[in-house]
């Protein structure tokens, strides 16, 4: 998932790093391949009738979507495949919410509050009524009118208020054999098969070296039992074998293929040129025209589930060659190049901007520190490993005040990344700008909450009213115990730090068991309090040793899918021991806060997983475990390398033991067979800390445009322009004159007229010209200024010595009537189009609400037989 609406708002701000079709690189060296991200869409996709498909069909469509994908992006070199593996702890939690989340679909209902005695006597007073009323209408005569409005008239039947549904007793009664998407975990007897088939089918088709798996590809596969999730082993390879190694001189480009947004922050932190990231969105992943002989699945017969896996890569190829010319869908590629070049040119032209020349110099001349920093900027958006800040919502304009707070605060004096890790000094600095602006979007919300405008919206921070969204949002978050809260803080600074390491190393140095304890982020407020007092924070354990598979299935799995566990476990999940009964709920809360109706946005609030007692209880239970699944339980460091034994680039020399490229020479290989296809199996040597250098990046002076064009209308009288990168639009004042304009032309033609009708629509038509100019009726707010197109928000400047928002093209402040500078009033980037649910509202007990899930008895029953 990554962070929600960032790759939608980096490309339409940087519209030149989208790439399609053709214009794509024109050699791909290297196509990395996140597995999951092909076998989701191909087993369930959220759809029900594929979901239902047999696994044989399931695995026909991974080796055609992977197919497709090769055939289309078809690489010279190198071909690596990464299915997740077990994941740190700080992503369990993630994993354990979608998890649990997907068995309320399938054994749970919403838990709601009992009516009162009082609520359900009254509720049921006015069914009767109504149902009263009906009859008689019903009946025809004098009572069929009383109503007052004739209902079948309109084919409808009147409204009825019906009474709270009562909490379901027993939930609805599950398929025994329906397809649990949960299973698309590590450690699981379908991850198992899915690994199998396509180790069978890639080494099929090289053997046969045609089309796109030519004799020269090596393919690289990373199954889940490689600990590490896929998108993250991607990029540990490159940066140990691109980057650094003995592959960084392949000639072509990297293609990466991934829909998280994250991916795009860690292919940053690579610092080198032709990395490329494929994003087909409009591809039909689930493969449903193709025919179900394109694949020969798995057979059950045997023991050896190599020698049972036999696909037919004949019809497969034909199948897709098919799909692919009947319909050329449009590739989209993100030039990480470009979008790297971009933000270190916007940041370079805001320093030159606000900062003193030789400062501004100096930042221009390290772009790939401004890079780093705005990837540790981006972690205060929320991922999948914490969450965001209460105000960090990227879809409305987030980071745009990030990046202008960064400027203003941190720069001038330094950076927000040193040695390798998050600086705090410039962390503090950070937040002390941030506040204002944080502390300014609770104010404008609370303004407009309560209707009123003796709600303070402007002076410094805090003022007696900041009380009320503060307490709310601490009371509400469970954040109002000092304790509580300085600890969420520490962790929450921790977290920054994590993520920064976990992005731009390789997963080996980072922790495995370190995670956020909490489930809201601080107040900025309250964060700048905590830097301001804490000490150095000591660094973050480096736990090298990951949990085993099947470990992480108990932190990660619910008691409703206890069966994708082996036996001895299962009792365990139903009916847990006293110590790990906690890690098995059955009814939690769900905060639905700002995540405007989608599920996936809820902050699933799940007891965090005791990993301590689970890894006792998997521990105890792998006494009992069969071989295959002693096997299946086994976290390896080693990948795979599928090869032709006729691929030159990666056979061995005639003189050496050697091979060309280095990165398998110490590698278990298997000798080629009948087939001609040669398998080893090799692991990465330990990461030495060596940083290769940075590539050389190309700077650009960001066209700064007024917030008016010239072009369109030319900026009245004595009225300031504010200036800042890629902002277009109409301002308050000039869009006012249209307004005007508009309602003294039409009253006047109305008036001719001389009718009440045609006097209003004249008025009507006035007010439509004041929408399209952008005018609405909150115009206190600023809300309605400037429309910034190009980054969909709106746009309006802080006034620094009484904390007003103001609209973009006031030349002075509302309430001190200081005059608009440059150099000492920030931008202010909020959404141009209000979303309701509010995102900003500070009370979020309000958007909670219970949900939970009951094992049926035949579960239970096969869980303790």
């Amino acid at each position: 998932m990554g962070i929600p609406r960032f790759a939608r708002w980096i490309t339409n701000k940087y519209k030149k790093m989208v790439v399609r079709g053709e214009a794509g690189p024109a050699e791909v060296a290297a196509l990395y391949v996140d597995m999951n991200g092909l076998i989701h869409p191909c087993c369930h996709g959220n759809n029900p009738e594929l979901a239902a498909a047999p696994e044989d069909e399931k695995l026909r469509r991974i080796a055609a979507a992977l197919e497709d994908m090769v055939a289309s992006t078809p690489p010279t070199t190198l071909l690596y495949l990464a299915v997740d593996g077990v994941a740190p702890r700080a992503k369990m939690n993630q994993q354990r919410a979608r998890r649990y989340s997907a068995a309320v679909g399938r054994y749970g209902r919403l838990i709601e509050e009992e009516p009162s005695s009082a609520e359900q006597a009254a509720v049921d007073a006015e069914l009767a009524q109504v149902e009263a009323s009906l009859d008689r209408g019903a009946s025809g005569g004098a009572n069929e009118g009383e109503f007052g409005f004739d209902f079948a008239f309109l084919g409808e039947t009147p409204p009825v208020t019906a009474a709270r549904p009562p909490r379901q007793a027993v939930p609805p009664m599950p398929d025994p054999d329906a397809f649990d998407s949960n299973c698309i975990s590590p450690g699981t007897q379908f991850m198992t098969r899915v690994a199998a088939h396509i180790r069978q089918y890639v080494s099929a088709r090289l053997a046969a070296g045609e089309g796109p798996w030519h004799k020269e590809l090596a393919v690289v596969l990373s199954d889940s039992n490689c600990p590490g999730e896929g998108e993250h082993k991607i990029i540990d390879f490159m940066r140990t074998h691109v980057c650094a190694g003995h592959l960084k001189n392949i000639p072509g480009a990297h293609v990466v293929v991934g829909l998280d947004a994250d991916l795009l922050l860690l292919c940053m932190t690579l610092h080198r040129s032709n990395v490329f990231i494929l994003r087909d969105n409009d591809r039909d992943r689930t493969f449903g025209a193709a025919p179900t002989q394109a694949v020969e699945p798995l057979t059950p017969e045997g023991s050896d589930e190599e020698a049972a896996a036999s696909p037919s890569p004949g019809a497969d190829v034909e199948t897709v060659t098919t799909v692919i010319s009947s319909r050329r869908r449009k590739l989209e590629f993100f030039d990480m190049s470009i979008c790297a070049d971009s933000i270190a040119s916007e940041i370079t032209t805001l320093a030159a901007m606000l900062l003193p020349a030789d400062r501004a110099t100096a930042v221009a001349a390290a772009p790939h520190r401004l890079v780093n920093d705005f990837i540790a900027l981006a972690s205060m958006l929320g991922n999948d490993f914490m969450p965001r800040l209460p105000s960090g919502h990227c879809g409305d304009g987030a980071m745009d005040n990030f990046v202008e707070t960064y400027v203003r605060h941190v720069l001038p004096h330094g950076y927000l990344v040193n040695d390798g890790d998050v600086d705090l000094r410039m962390l503090r600095r950070w937040f002390a700008g941030y506040v204002p602006v944080e502390a300014a979007f609770f104010r404008q919300f609370m303004c407009k909450a309560r209707d009123t405008a003796d709600f303070a919206t402007a002076g410094p921070f805090p003022q007696e009213s900041d009380s009320v969204w503060i307490d709310a949002y601490r009371s509400s978050v469970n954040l109002s115990n000092d304790t509580a809260r300085r600890a969420a803080c520490g962790s929450f600074v921790d977290g920054l730090r994590f993520v920064w390491r976990y992005y731009s190393t390789t997963s080996a140095e980072c922790s495995w068991r370190w995670f956020f304890p909490h489930y809201h982020a601080p107040l900025a407020c309250d964060l700048l309090e905590f830097l301001q007092s804490c000490g150095p924070r000591p660094a973050i354990p480096t736990e090298r040793v990951p949990p085993t598979p099947f470990t992480q299935l108990l932190c990660i799995l619910p008691p409703t899918s206890c069966a994708l566990l082996p036996k001895p476990y299962r009792a365990q999940m139903i009916s847990p021991p006293p110590e790990a009964a906690a890690s098995f709920p059955m009814q939690w809360s769900v905060d639905e806060a700002a995540a405007g109706g989608q599920d996936h946005l809820f902050t699933v609030l799940l007891p965090f997983a005791d990993l301590d007692a689970l890894q006792r209880v998997s521990e105890d239970g792998a006494r009992e475990l069969e071989p295959e699944e002693r096997e299946r339980n086994v976290n390896r460091d080693d990948y795979l390398v599928i090869l032709n034994a006729e691929n030159r680039h990666f056979s061995r020399r005639p003189d050496s033991d050697e091979v060309q490229y280095r990165w398998i020479r110490d590698g278990k290989e298997t000798p080629a067979g009948s087939d001609g296809v040669v398998h080893i199996v090799t692991a990465d040597p330990a990461p030495t800390g060596a940083v290769a250098k940075p590539r050389r990046y190309t700077l650009s002076q960001v066209k700064l445009l007024p917030v008016i064009p010239p072009e369109i209308l030319d900026p009245p009288p004595g009225k300031r322009v504010r200036t800042i990168p890629n902002v277009r639009g109409l301002g308050l004042v000039d869009s006012g004159l249209l307004a005007a304009a508009a309602v003294l032309l039409v009253s006047t033609f109305s008036c001719a007229l001389a009718t009440t009708l045609q006097l209003a629509c004249a008025m009507a038509l006035a007010v439509g010209v004041m929408c399209l100019a952008g005018i609405t009726e909150d115009l206190d707010m600023g809300s309605s200024q400037v429309r910034n197109f190009t980054r969909d928000t709106m746009l309006d400047w802080l006034c620094p010595d009484c904390h007003c928002t103001n609209f973009g093209r006031n030349e002075c402040c509302f309430v001190c009537e200081r005059p608009f500078d440059t150099q000492r009033c920030p931008a202010l980037f909020s959404a141009a189009i209000p979303r309701n649910p509010p995102v900003m509202d500070p009370d979020h007990s309000k958007y909670m609400s219970s949900v939970g899930i009951e094992v049926p008895g035949w579960m239970a029953a096969e869980a303790k037989s």
